[in-house]
């Protein structure tokens, strides 16, 4: 590639697969100059070996600690306590953490819950219970 495309405006996404490194970077910041910032992934193959940039603006956050896959556990009840304590089924233990970050999905009676988005920190976290 001689010619690096800088018009990325159509786009949300742009993916770059096995392009130079000054290209990719030329490209990144096309991504990063467009209102609103369009996400930008390079990978490259070199053998058994390979890399991945991703960039997805200032404005991308992770809130994943551990890089482990989300946790699930079914609730029984939550209260309407302050702070609300939350109850699940004793099927097995919890495997929460007091200061993990958590979102409510398919609840219902309190479907406030489930707003798009919506986090809540634990604590105190039991076997069976935790905090919000």
């Amino acid at each position: 590639l001689s010619a690096v495309p800088t018009n990325v405006e159509p786009y949300t996404g742009v993916v770059a697969v096995d392009v130079p490194f000054d290209v990719a970077c030329r490209l990144n910041e096309a991504c990063r100059a467009r209102k609103p910032v369009a996400s930008f992934i390079r990978s490259s193959v070199h053998g058994l070996f390979g890399t991945i940039f991703t960039d997805f603006g200032n404005e991308f956050v992770v809130n994943d600690i551990n890089g482990e896959e989300a946790k699930t556990a079914i609730i029984s009840s939550i209260s309407q306590a302050k702070p609300g304590l939350v109850t699940c089924v004793e099927d097995g233990r919890l495997d929460f953490e007091d200061g993990d970050v958590i979102r409510f999905a398919e609840v219902q009676g309190m479907t406030e819950l489930n707003e798009a988005g919506k986090t809540f920190k634990l604590s105190n976290v039991k076997a069976h219970s935790f905090n919000l």
